[in-house]
């Protein structure tokens, strides 16, 4: 029986490995749900995007992308945890858009985007600069149709992902400037460049949720202007993950006032 336990005790673990990925989608997810007022749609489509996200290590497993071994010894368990997952994440789904019909529309975004993200786990460059990309605008997508859901103005509903994202795309291109020497110079011009314009026309529309993008981009300065040491990037997360959950307390603090 010990022994049994043992085993059982250093199975491998069926839950995503990319640790930056959960505030990805989660801050955004909870922004959306507490900028706006509770719903059972916003609820629903919550279950559903956080149950799809976890279906993405049992995915890998039984597409036979972490090993032959993880195959023969957790392939089975995955594939029963990928078909639970998604159960329950298409059956929340359904129930948000039960509710509000009018919601499939705006799902539709983070929908499309998870399909592109799917096409790269499937073609093995979901590790490419592209594919990390594309990952993190579906993450950050998942908020949009909860911020429908919840009531808020659709300019603001748009907003919430947005700031998030432009956060995710700096952050993945200076990330693995240091770390992987992948970004070419001009894929980091291209980057800020994007964020600026974005950050312009959003300063234009929305003022006050432009300056909740403020902490991010500070910290993101700080790290192009220095270009820390590989050995520094744990510390440049912490710093990112604590300027991301600034702006998702701003960001809810200005819809709010709003």
């Amino acid at each position: 029986m010990e022994a049994t336990a043992s085993l059982e005790g250093h199975r491998r673990s069926l839950l995503p490995r990319e640790h930056g990925a959960y505030a990805q989608i989660g801050l955004p997810l909870a922004t959306a749900l507490l900028a706006g007022r509770p719903s059972v749609a916003g609820v629903s489509f919550t279950l559903a995007a956080c149950a799809a996200f976890t279906a993405h290590e049992p995915l890998l497993i039984v597409l036979g992308q972490r090993g032959r071994r993880a195959l023969r010894e957790d392939g089975a368990r995955a594939g029963r945890r990928l078909a639970l997952t998604l159960a329950v994440s298409l059956a929340s789904a359904a129930l948000a858009f039960a509710v509000s019909p009018s919601l499939l529309l705006w799902a539709a975004v983070p929908l499309g985007l998870a399909v592109v993200t799917f096409g790269f786990v499937a073609r093995r460059i979901e590790r490419s600069l592209a594919g990390e990309i594309v990952a993190s605008a579906a993450l950050s997508a998942t908020a949009l149709p909860v911020a429908i859901a919840g009531g808020l103005a659709p300019r603001v509903a748009l907003a919430c992902p947005l700031v998030f994202f432009l956060g995710s795309l700096l952050s993945t291109v200076e990330v693995r400037a240091i770390a992987r020497r992948e970004a070419a110079s001009l894929v980091r011009v291209a980057a800020w460049a994007t964020f600026g314009a974005a950050l312009l026309a959003l300063a234009v529309e929305l003022p006050r949720f432009a300056l909740t993008t403020l902490p991010t981009s500070l910290v993101l300065i700080v790290v192009a202007a220095t270009r820390p040491k590989p050995a520094r990037l744990r510390t440049i997360g912490w710093f990112l993950a604590s300027a991301f959950m600034v702006t998702a307390v701003a960001f809810v603090v200005a819809a709010r006032l709003g």
